[in-house]
C-alpha cells in the first residue's frame, strides 16, 4: 500500500535543482516539521508512482495536465496539490509558446513559483490566476549568500583545480544546443502549435 507523504519535490535537472531542493528540504524539516521527499520526476515515476500518496507534489515544471510524465502523476494523485517551480522562465519567442499554460488545470489548479514580477506577467497574460501565483525570487539565487555559500568550494580552490587566474573576473556562458538534436517532427509540432518557422531557424 502506498505510504502517504507530506510533499513530494520532483527534479528534472540534477545539476539545476537538487541543491535547492535539499536545502529547502532541511529548512521545512527544522523551521516547519514538515517531511519533503526528493525524487527525480522521470527516473524514479514508477517507483514513486507505486510507494507514495504525496499530499504536495512539487514540479520542476507544469504547461498542462497532458504534459510528459506529469499526466501520469495526476492520474494516479487527484487529490495532490500541486505547486510548479517554474524552472525555466527566461524565454526566447519561440520557447514563449510552448512554455504558457496550455490548459485549464494549469491555468487555474497549480500554483506558479515566480522568480519577479516580469514572469507573473507572463502567467496571468495566459490566464493564469494571480491568487495562484507566489513571486520568491530565482531559489538558486539565495545559494550564493550565507550560509548557503559555505557549501561551494571557494574561489581559489576552483582556480587551482583548473588552472584559472583567480585575479581576473570570470564569466560563465551557459550554452543550451537542444534545438540542434530536435527532429522534424519536433519542429512540425512546434509550427504547427503557432511557432513562426523563420523564428525556429
Amino acid at each position: 500500500m502506498p505510504a502517504p507523504i507530506q510533499v513530494l519535490w520532483l527534479i528534472e535537472h540534477v545539476a539545476r535543482e537538487m541543491d535547492v531542493a535539499c536545502a529547502v528540504k532541511c529548512i521545512a524539516a527544522s523551521t516547519f516539521q514538515t517531511e519533503i521527499t526528493i525524487r527525480h520526476i522521470y527516473l524514479h515515476a514508477n517507483d514513486s508512482m507505486r510507494e507514495l500518496t504525496p499530499s504536495v507534489v512539487v514540479l520542476p515544471f507544469c504547461y498542462s495536465s497532458s504534459s510528459l510524465a506529469i499526466k501520469e502523476y495526476l492520474r494516479i494523485w487527484p487529490r495532490a496539490i500541486i505547486f510548479n517551480l517554474a524552472w525555466e522562465e527566461i524565454f526566447y519567442h519561440t520557447n514563449e509558446i510552448a512554455k504558457a499554460p496550455a490548459d485549464e488545470f494549469a491555468r487555474t489548479k497549480v500554483f506558479h513559483h515566480a522568480w519577479g514580477q516580469f514572469f507573473k506577467n507572463f502567467l496571468i497574460d495566459n490566464g493564469v490566476n494571480p491568487n495562484n501565483i507566489f513571486v520568491n525570487g530565482h531559489p538558486a539565487y539565495q545559494l550564493y549568500l550565507p550560509p548557503y555559500n559555505k557549501y561551494f568550494k571557494p574561489r581559489k580552490r576552483l582556480a587551482s583545480e583548473y588552472a584559472l587566474d583567480s585575479s581576473i573576473p570570470w564569466v560563465l556562458i551557459p550554452e543550451n544546443y537542444g534545438w540542434a538534436f530536435a527532429s522534424e517532427a519536433k519542429i512540425e509540432q512546434t509550427i504547427a502549435a503557432g511557432a513562426k518557422p523563420e523564428d525556429l531557424l
